[in-house]
């Protein structure tokens, strides 16, 4: 897996890039630093790039993501919006992680692409 995690101070949200396919233990590794770095900088907003990326893991899998985000400390409340990937398959999934997220308290949201994520995890409006 190939990814990129970074603080934005300018927005005051941890953004992540995955470009490539995702297996389960690259998945939690990035889900932890992720982790790290809402709890460093008190950020309650996470943007997921995932465009590029291809799923190579299940619902259960995802489920145990979810449970990282208990143990690691996973403010309640966080927004966290995914720029959806390719494949309809990987967008299902993504679709029933949000579900779960919501009943543990995180809101999880496709998109289409990165300013619509940006612009919902802002609350700024869209442009007509």
């Amino acid at each position: 897996m190939s990814y990129q995690i970074e603080y934005l101070p300018e927005d005051g949200m941890v953004r992540i890039a995955v470009s490539e396919s995702v297996e389960q233990a690259e998945a939690q590794t990035a889900t932890r630093e992720t982790i790290r770095l809402v709890r460093q900088h008190n950020a309650t907003r996470v943007l997921c790039d995932t465009a590029g990326m291809r799923l190579a893991i299940g619902i259960l899998d995802l489920y145990r993501i979810l449970d990282l985000y208990r143990s690691e400390g996973m403010p309640y409340g966080t927004r966290i919006a995914i720029v959806a990937p390719e494949q309809r398959e990987d967008i299902e999934k993504l679709e029933i992680f949000g579900s779960a997220a919501l009943n543990r308290g995180y809101t999880v949201r496709l998109f289409g692409d990165v300013e619509q994520a940006r612009k919902w995890l802002l609350h700024e409006k869209p442009a007509p």
